[in-house]
């Protein structure tokens, strides 16, 4: 084993850090090859995984025996590589290269990591990754060290690969043929950039992923299935043969009831009626809390809304009893332990036994014996102390169970069943405060909290790959986009193209863009993520350029390229966004990968608030900008037909003026107009600006010279040197009347 985690990190190592991901239409179920298809719940502090056998689900056991493989890998300082159980039992010996938790840091800057507040609690060490290897310098990678003084630099999803190679091992050596396709759960509120390191992550173990599923709908195919009886490991239940009959199927019904006595049958999945249900999955694990909420109709589970916190999970428990005790150790021994990182980490060890501990005890203690400098400590806690020291992360949590509500406008009465998934959410308080939240309501527990994810997970890989029985084949989930996606227009406004909450796979298709100026030869489109109006106010998540335009001569009408904006977003919830030019046919387009996509569902939540709370201020803003644009874009046109004038002093003279004007524009780029109408009544007219007192204070000067020029020169262009077609075009003389502040209309 231990060789063939040598040769896992040198072929880690040997893989570029950015890993193409080719872009793919929606796949009909059933056309994926490649042998058996894996599920994997790839959890911050517990991993598992799944394969549909013998007509049903079978939850994959390691070594040991167990379901359940701790997220855990270690490099001893001789070399080599453990996973799993094997690496957490070694971690007191081996603090520093011992790493866990690392899917909190998958998808993040150097700079998001850190900011936080928990950094010093964590044993081993964070750095800024190169910038070379195609690196930006700003990425985060972990430092290991290894015999000799050599360090080894790891980023969180080469860490996660040795994972998944583990969770890949397991599932071979159970099933006896080699696997390669898998399908992932991960959060309902992971961003772009965590979307494509979890795939980059697998491509390194060896695994194409075949989906990216939310953990929320896993746990939605786990209880839909578990509850209907539709699964089963022994191929002697009479209900597992059950799968092969047509007539067998799921229906709506059973979801507000307990268990399979209620099961409907269905013909070919249509269920003789239609009624809907509406489920909330609340999934807190070690790392991330989701609460999504689904309505189900027929076989489809469509997500309507989602909410969650890529930050929030068991282990902030963890980091609050570890700043506790560490406290604690300091008022009675005299004694700082945050330096101590073998310290820390046994103390962190001992805190999250407590933890579960006082999940069935009112109160429990434990001795650490010869935690610090030889010294022992007494850890004593009762359920009560550890829940009002942790109100403030139970109330997070049930803060982000309100705004999923908000979010997809339901009432509390509207929710049939309340389906509970991680570990986390065995904790009393959480349950207690979330049935009170719904009156008192039954917490749904039917399904294993520590293997519903993989389950759920499995369960699609079968459909993907054909495995699944028929009757299973009607049941389909379908998600949404946690936060509005759009680009940025000529003023710098954000629009909307794909707005929060849409379910995916979409495609939406702008067909009316033209390039910004008059003879631009290179298109471009500024993608963000969030909810305001201003796009500097977003989240910016990359550009597409198109380049090799062909713009047509002045007169033409397509002195501006006309082109097409089209956003998709695939089953795993990946953005590609496509710009084509209408003319040609030629398009360039994009995936957006580790540098992009950093608004989560909870930030894109803020930021829809505070977009409603600015509303006006946005509006200002907008007229603001657009006036201000409205004066850029003519001069540019200016610019660009001057540039067609043979007459060398006119044109000399008339670039001096817009030299003048863009320099002017330049200086004051963050002074917003007031207001400043442009209008093009007809061509031969010229142009005429509309001015209020505060734009001629602002323009000064340039009022009389510069800007009364501007608005002639249109018309003064012609008879230039143009060219007989477009005097015709635009007109010989003209009757525009140019006066201060206000124009003739």
């Amino acid at each position: 084993m231990g060789n063939i985690r040598s040769q896992v990190i040198e072929e880690i190592q040997s893989v570029p850090t950015k890993v193409p991901i080719a872009w793919k239409r929606r796949r009909p179920i059933g056309k994926i090859g490649g042998g058996p298809a894996i599920g994997i719940d790839l959890g911050t502090t517990n991993c598992c995984v799944a394969v549909w056998r013998n007509g049903g689900v079978e939850i994959i056991r390691n070594e040991e025996g167990g379901t359940i493989v701790p997220s855990c890998v270690a490099f001893p300082p001789s070399g080599g590589c453990l996973v799993g159980g094997i690496a957490r039992d070694q971690a007191l010996e081996n603090v520093a290269n011992t790493l866990f938790h690392v899917k909190r840091w998958l998808g993040r800057k150097y700079d998001d990591v850190s900011r936080s507040a928990s950094m010093c609690l964590w044993p081993y060490r964070f750095a800024r990754g190169p910038d070379s290897d195609g690196g930006d310098g700003d990425e985060c990678v972990i430092e290991v060290d290894q015999e000799g003084g050599v360090k080894l630099r790891l980023t969180p999803e080469k860490v996660s690969s040795l994972i998944l190679m583990k969770l890949r091992e397991m599932a071979e050596e159970c099933l006896g043929c080699p696997v390669s396709n898998a399908v992932i759960a991960v959060p309902a509120n992971f961003s772009q950039s965590q979307k494509q390191a979890t795939k980059r992550a697998a491509i390194l173990a060896g695994l194409n992923v075949t989906r990216l599923m939310t953990e929320s709908s896993a746990a939605a195919f786990t209880y839909a299935l578990r509850t209907n009886n539709v699964a089963s490991l022994s191929p002697a239940d009479p209900l597992m043969r059950t799968l092969n009959r047509r007539w067998i199927g799921i229906s709506t019904d059973s979801l507000s009831d307990a268990g399979s006595n209620c099961c409907r049958h269905v013909f070919d999945g249509r269920s003789d009626g239609q009624s809907q249900k509406t489920l909330m999955v609340v999934d807190w694990g070690g790392g991330t809390f989701d609460v999504s909420i689904l309505r189900v109709s027929g076989m489809e589970f469509r997500v309507i809304a989602t909410a969650g916190d890529c930050q929030l999970g068991g282990q902030d428990i963890d980091d609050a009893m570890v700043t506790h005790f560490a406290r604690e150790i300091s008022r009675k021994h005299k004694l700082s332990i945050t330096d101590n990182a073998r310290a820390l980490r046994r103390l962190r060890m001992k805190c999250e036994k407590l933890k579960h501990k006082l999940s069935s005890s009112e109160s429990y203690s434990l001795i650490a014996d010869g935690l610090c400098n030889g010294h022992d400590f007494t850890m004593q806690m009762t359920r009560s102390q550890l829940e009002e020291m942790c109100r403030p992360i139970f109330q997070r949590c049930i803060d982000l169970v309100r705004r999923a509500l908000e979010d997809a406008e339901v009432s509390k009465s509207e929710i049939g069943k309340l389906i509970l998934a991680g570990g986390s959410m065995r904790i009393p308080k959480i349950q207690r405060m979330l049935s009170d939240l719904f009156g008192g309501k039954q917490l749904c527990k039917v399904i294993h909290p520590d293997e519903c994810i993989a389950y759920g997970a499995a369960v699609q890989a079968a459909l993907l790959t054909g495995e699944a029985s028929l009757n299973v084949l009607d049941l389909e989930v379908v998600e949404t986009v946690p936060v509005s996606i759009g680009f940025s227009d000529v003023r710098g406004n954000f629009v909307r193209l794909i707005k929060r909450n849409t379910p995916f796979p979409a495609r939406v298709i702008e067909p009316n863009c033209r390039t910004p100026f008059d003879g631009r030869t290179m298109g471009t489109v500024s993608v963000y993520e969030g909810e305001r109006v201003k796009c500097d106010e977003n989240v910016f998540l990359g550009d597409v350029v198109l380049d090799g335009l062909r713009p047509g001569p002045p007169g033409s009408g397509n002195e501006k390229v006309p082109l097409e904006i089209m956003f998709e977003i695939d089953d795993d919830g990946i953005l590609t966004a496509t710009l084509s030019d209408k003319l040609t046919g030629r398009y360039a387009c994009r995936s957006f990968g580790r540098r992009w996509g950093r608004c989560t569902d909870s930030e894109g939540r803020t930021a829809a608030k505070i977009a409603s709370n600015v509303e006006d201020e946005d509006a200002a803003d907008l007229t603001k900008s657009t006036a201000r644009w409205r004066l850029t874009e003519y001069v540019h046109r200016l610019r660009w037909r001057l540039s067609f004038v043979t007459e060398r002093a006119t044109r000399s003279r008339m670039m001096k003026i817009l030299d003048a004007e863009e320099r002017w524009l330049s200086d004051n780029e963050r002074k917003l107009f007031d207001v400043c109408e442009y209008h093009s009544h007809d061509e031969t007219e010229g142009a005429h600006f509309r001015l209020s007192a505060l734009e001629e204070e602002c323009f000064g000067a340039l009022l009389d010279d510069s800007l009364m020029l501007l608005a002639m020169s249109s018309r003064s262009l012609v008879g230039m040197g143009l060219s007989e077609e477009l005097e015709v075009k635009w007109g010989k003389g003209g009757g525009g009347r140019v006066g201060r502040g206000k124009v003739g209309d």
